[in-house]
């Protein structure tokens, strides 16, 4: 290691395989071993830190805090062997109890304990219920900012969005501002866990890093939680197979679990179990208030844009998945899907709404919403998996609309549902090539007897016969249907 210089704004390490000017002029010179040494003495050093271009071979994480970190675009080439490669941030703060419950439009809360906050902070409001119902560990959790202190007693800037009853609590956080990395390659080699980790964070940024797993071992690919503001732009992830000898290998290029407000544009993923996965894990915000726009998939093992417990308020805007296993597998609630392309060759559906409960495992026992509020615009679908369909929902519907597209190439039907309710569910001016299809929609909710409320309008069911019965229901069904066309030019 060489060292010119201390505190200044912008630090430079060189690569051992750099140009003698270049090394020559950085602050910091790594041997080709161990070069996470040199990077994290850099990254305390000031708040941007820039690679030459070159190799930097590190085995153990390259952690900052409050630093922007770049390389020189995919000139700059990390090979990391550590569990986590990159790691950025701040920390978490105190958790205190909340007195009383909090109900949804609330603006002050009271809580107990040594309140450390200050107007204009970010906390999380938190609680054991949970949110979406899928799974235990799903918590509730909302950001809220500091309007003004009295004592204990808090008041917030926008009304609180959700009820919090069994044991509500605050956390506080130290947060970072303005923490990204940008314009790099990162190799990840042996990999068990998370390649680029951001947590406790505001305005933070991933831009132009391609990412690329060769063992296929690495769990969590761009991931980011207790994120307040965030940008994913021109980001690449390929490998993120973690348990790929499993038959159900985990693996997520693009991982939220825990963000507000944020953009995810031109990012692609190839080889991954999900290439995108946004969710919320335990004590972090909902992940809520999210853009993904002109990002493509190829080859994913299962679904190509997923959504688990936790997630709300979702756009997905010029979305394509192609060789791919699924679409998009939803199990939160207010989604927007516009102009998604999906060429579904594996299983699963090409839209895949919700799954069977993790918690009890009963048919009767659904607490999914992934149906919930959420429409299709637009869709070009060719093949609707090998043994599926189109469409396949194991959650209720409850506000549901697809809106045009066109669907071609589904071997089993156009729909089968599960869920015990469906109310307000409306498709119209849509194009569904039914050749070869035994049936069209199998309602099956296998509990109860709910009544399906559907409506059909300006539906074309092309190149089948008109004897196939529109709707296959053990169930009471409230239908009504306008323009369905059978004879197709």
């Amino acid at each position: 290691m060489v060292l010119s210089s201390y505190c200044f704004s912008q630090i430079k390490v060189a690569a051992n395989d750099a140009p003698a000017s270049v090394k020559n002029t950085a602050d910091f010179q790594c041997n080709g071993n161990n070069d996470q040494y040199e990077i994290n003495l850099a990254l305390k050093q000031g708040k941007t830190v820039e690679l030459s271009s070159g190799t930097f071979r590190c085995n153990e994480t390259i952690t900052g805090t409050n630093n922007v970190f770049k390389g020189q675009g995919m000139n700059t080439k990390i090979i990391s062997t550590a569990e986590r490669a990159i790691k950025l941030g701040g920390s978490a703060g105190s958790k205190l109890a909340v007195n009383g419950t909090i109900s949804a439009g609330a603006t002050i809360l009271s809580v107990s304990g040594d309140l450390k906050i200050s107007v204009g902070d970010i906390f999380l409001i938190s609680s054991d219920d949970l949110y979406c119902g899928l799974r235990g560990y799903y918590l509730n959790g909302e950001g809220a900012v500091v309007k003004s202190v009295n004592g204990n007693t808090i008041t917030v800037e926008s009304p609180i969005k959700l009820d919090y009853k069994d044991d509500p609590k605050i956390l506080t956080y130290n947060l970072e501002d303005n923490v990204g990395v940008e314009n790099f390659e990162l190799v990840v080699e042996n990999n068990t866990a998370i390649a680029i980790y951001t947590e406790y964070a505001t305005n933070v940024f991933y831009k132009n890093v391609r990412l690329i797993d060769p063992t296929e071992n690495c769990w969590q690919g761009f991931r980011i939680s207790h994120v307040y503001g965030f940008e994913y732009t021109d980001l690449y992830a390929e490998g993120i197979l973690h348990g790929k000898s499993d038959a159900n290998p985990h693996g997520y290029g693009f991982y939220i679990s825990g963000a507000e407000n944020g953009i995810i544009k031109n990012c692609k993923g190839y080889n991954n179990k999900h290439s995108f996965e946004l969710s919320g894990y335990q004590e972090v915000p909902v992940t809520r208030n999210i853009r993904i726009e002109n990002c493509e998939v190829d080859s994913d093992w299962k679904a190509a844009y997923s959504t688990h417990g936790a997630a709300s308020d979702i756009d997905w805007i010029n979305c394509t998945a192609t060789n791919a296993t699924g679409g998009f597998l939803i199990r939160s609630d207010h989604n927007r899907i516009i102009n998604p392309r999906v060429e579904c060759s594996g299983y699963n559906s090409a839209f895949f709404i919700g799954e069977f409960s993790q918690q009890g495992g009963n048919w009767n026992d659904y607490d999914g919403i992934g149906g919930d509020d959420l429409s299709i615009e637009n869709a070009i679908v060719i093949g609707g998996g090998n043994t599926n369909c189109f469409f396949e929902f194991r959650d209720p519907i409850r506000n549901m609309e697809v809106v045009g597209g066109t669907f071609t190439g589904a071997k089993n039907g156009v729909m089968i549902f599960y869920g015990m309710e469906c109310s307000n569910f409306k498709i119209r001016d849509a194009y569904f090539n039914i050749k070869d299809l035994k049936k069209i929609f199998e309602m099956d909710p296998k509990s109860g007897k709910p009544v399906l409320e559907m409506t059909f309008e300006n539906i074309d069911l092309c190149e089948g016969g008109d004897n196939l019965d529109l709707i296959e229901s053990p169930t009471e069904v409230d239908l009504e249907i306008r323009g369905v066309y059978w004879e197709c030019d």
